[in-house]
């Protein structure tokens, strides 16, 4: 199963990622330095490799660590990851060839239960 970039990035390689998995074929160690919407990794057809993910901006990489977004019922999550019903405008909901739009009420996102844990600490 391949996942979707959580939100459109400009030069984002959401169309390409099939492309460049067919040609990078089996990947053991797979570093992607300028990070984006993360496309390109999202779309391995066989994850489980190992993942080194980075970008300029740390808060982008920090979210790309602790939130998954998808379509309700497109992604089987562990039951302690938090789901949150979400609209975008513009956003994941604008994809999926058109269909975005339609799927708009399904949008949702997931968050890491080490997220939730630093948030209830911080507030505390």
């Amino acid at each position: 199963m391949t996942l979707k970039a959580p939100f459109p990035w400009f030069g984002g390689k959401s169309r390409a990622a099939s492309l460049v998995w067919q040609r990078f074929g089996e990947v053991r160690n797979y570093v992607e330095p300028f990070a984006g919407s993360l496309a390109v990794l999202l779309g391995n057809p066989a994850p489980g490799c190992i993942e080194t993910v980075n970008d300029k901006d740390c808060y982008l990489a920090n979210f790309l660590r602790i939130a998954l977004c998808g379509y309700e019922g497109e992604h089987k999550m562990p039951p302690s990851w938090k789901c949150v019903p979400w609209k975008t405008r513009g956003g994941y909901g604008s994809q999926s060839h058109g269909l975005g739009r339609e799927n708009s009420h399904r949008e949702r996102i997931w968050f890491s239960p080490h997220c939730l844990k630093a948030l209830k600490e911080k507030a505390a």
